[in-house]
């Protein structure tokens, strides 16, 4: 079987990246002894990263218990209280509480 170039390059940051968590230096430190740029490691960590959360086991289902029965759930962070009713987005409710804790 024939390797395309993108596949080469893939295996040796693969390798790379299994040098760099064998040696436990800091990033940096390795990518200066290694005559590498730290952005390349970081972008190639990323994407192994990405990569493998894509191809492994679906994380656990959030269980909602008040709202499976109908009901509503209010949550409350700081002084602000906000009612969740069945059918809430929860990308819009974790935004909304990133930003009541940072204030």
């Amino acid at each position: 079987m024939v390797q395309t170039e993108r596949q080469r390059k893939q295996e040796l940051w693969e390798q790379r990246i299994e040098d760099h968590r064998k040696s436990s230096m800091l990033s940096q430190a390795w990518c200066e002894l290694n005559g590498f740029k730290y952005n390349e490691l970081r972008y190639r960590l990323r994407k192994q990263n990405t990569s493998k959360k894509l191809g492994g086991p679906e994380p656990p289902k959030t269980s909602w218990p008040g709202l499976a029965e109908g009901g509503g759930l209010s949550v409350r962070v700081g002084k602000t209280s906000i009612d969740v009713l069945p059918g809430f987005d929860p990308n819009l409710l974790r935004q909304i509480v990133e930003l009541l804790s940072s204030c």
